[in-house]
């Protein structure tokens, strides 16, 4: 049976926004032509088709809709036998040319970035005006028939808007809502947005859980690792395998083919220019993240869960400088950083 996994591709760099939290410091506000670059990707992809199930491939930026090619990539990819493709935006740019295209090539979801129910929450960080845009995005994807989702990434500023973010999603009639905590990278870092402490990120974890099992007519989701450590002795997987997906069921291509194991992982494993994506996984470089039992430091090495979980590798880094320290942000961690 083939492992299973998820890439994350950055398909440009170009963005119209300067969110505050973004993990890239800075984007190139004018759309660049990638097409032929973008094929040999797409090549890499299906190729390790080979020797992976890949279940999903979503497509990011910068701003994916900023990229003239994004409804002839999500074409491409299907033709060459991907099954699911997603894209991520801000909403700002959708119109109904743009809908009624991606409609016409069966993009499967498109996920839209919010930070908050109402705008005077949402613009804080996303900047004047974006709230009332991506709703108006959101809105045209669902009119056209295209699963939506809204994704919240949560700071000290926007926890307390949580479970409101989720009776949005309901009323806008949203498939998914996913929440995932924010990291001190790129702008966030510069910005010195208020990141969670360990407790408040067990608060978040334990609100995604109760907002799951209360609204069976909308799924609320993390990625984020820690969402399978039992809480009040309650567990919340059956695997005895899972957690942090890093360079194991994920991978990230960025816009120049870069590859990472998370894009919040910014350690370089390999480009695509270069190397197939089957041999960059099975590099040396990512035996560690693989190897849980052999994590070198840390109180993640000895914790109980590091088999379902295996904390946030980008948490590690970001906070400490080094991606196989413990994840400092998790509540089983008595020296956690605040």
């Amino acid at each position: 049976m083939k492992t299973v996994m998820q890439i994350m591709w950055h398909l440009n760099n170009e963005c119209n926004f300067q969110c505050l939290h973004c993990y890239e410091e800075s984007f190139n506000p004018n759309p660049i032509d990638r097409w032929e670059f973008q094929l040999s990707v797409i090549d890499r992809i299906v190729e390790l088709q080979k020797f992976r199930e890949i279940i999903r491939v979503g497509l990011l930026g910068g701003e994916p809709l900023f990229d003239p090619n994004i409804a002839k990539v999500v074409d491409t990819l299907y033709d060459r036998g991907i099954k699911r493709v997603d894209i991520s935006t801000n909403g700002s740019l959708v119109d109904k040319e743009m809908v009624k295209a991606l409609k016409k090539v069966n993009v499967t979801m498109a996920q839209i970035s919010l930070e908050g129910p109402v705008a005077k929450v949402n613009d804080k960080v996303r900047g004047r005006g974006s709230f009332d845009k991506a709703i108006k995005g959101l809105r045209l994807f669902n009119e056209f028939g295209i699963s939506t989702g809204i994704m919240m990434t949560v700071t000290k500023f926007n926890l307390q808007f949580i479970e409101e973010m989720v009776a949005f999603g309901l009323k806008e009639s949203v498939n998914i809502v996913s929440f995932n905590r924010m990291l001190p990278l790129g702008r966030g870092k510069k910005h010195k947005l208020p990141v969670l402490d360990a407790e408040e990120v067990k608060q978040m974890i334990t609100l995604i859980h109760l907002l799951d099992e209360n609204n069976p007519g909308i799924e609320v989701s993390s990625d984020d690792p820690l969402l399978y450590v039992p809480i009040n002795g309650k567990s919340y997987t059956t695997n005895t395998y899972g957690g942090c997906g890093a360079g194991i069921g994920n991978l990230a291509i960025c816009h120049d083919g870069t590859v990472f194991p998370c894009r919040r992982l910014p350690v370089e494993i390999g480009n695509t220019t270069n190397n197939s994506l089957i041999d960059i996984i099975n590099s040396s470089t990512l035996d560690c993240l693989y190897d849980r039992e052999n994590f070198t430091k840390g109180k993640c090495r000895t914790c109980d869960y590091r088999q379902i979980c295996g904390g946030c590798r980008a948490s590690a880094l970001a906070f400490t400088g080094d991606y196989l320290q413990s994840d400092p942000q998790c509540w089983q961690n008595p020296e956690q950083r605040r």
